[in-house]
């Protein structure tokens, strides 16, 4: 128990910075009395793969976090069920027509891969919706997204 505190502390403060990132402003209040049921954890049988979730902020990471979905898919490292990759701040570029890295997201998205852009970074940093590939799907917020993944078992790192 105190282990999984331990790691469910670091990714909270890995989210908090995260979030200062993609220029959310909201509270991240902690209640600490939460308890490990609270926190949505859960076993499964490694054999079935688990659903995972990576937060991004930088093209870079977007295209480390394609990479390591498609290989927990395959079975390297984690086996994972289902992957979404959420990009929030500059990483956003990243999920544009004609980017750099529009072919390995298409790929990424054929296996199975969900790539989601964050809605309030699109909008302080200028970005229209419609220069997207056809492949991402938008979100209202990235913290409220990440927290939905979580809620529904999704194993979650943020870059």
């Amino acid at each position: 128990m105190k282990n999984r505190c331990s790691v469910f502390a670091v990714l909270l403060l890995a989210l908090g910075s995260f979030l200062a990132a993609c220029g959310t402003s909201a509270p991240l209040v902690l209640d600490a009395s939460a308890t490990e049921t609270q926190a949505h954890a859960r076993s499964v049988d490694a054999s079935e793969g688990v659903p995972v979730a990576m937060g991004v902020q930088s093209a870079a990471h977007v295209q480390v976090a394609l990479l390591s979905a498609e290989q927990m898919l395959d079975g390297e490292g984690l086996q994972a069920s289902e992957a979404a990759i959420v990009v929030c701040g500059p990483g956003i570029s990243a999920l544009q027509k004609g980017s750099d890295l529009a072919a390995a997201i298409k790929h990424a998205h054929a296996r199975g891969v969900r790539v989601v852009a964050c809605n309030i970074s699109l909008t302080r940093m200028d970005v229209s919706a419609d220069t997207l590939l056809e492949e991402v799907e938008v979100v209202e917020n990235a913290f409220t997204e990440l927290l939905r993944l979580q809620t529904l078992g999704y194993y979650s790192i943020v870059m």
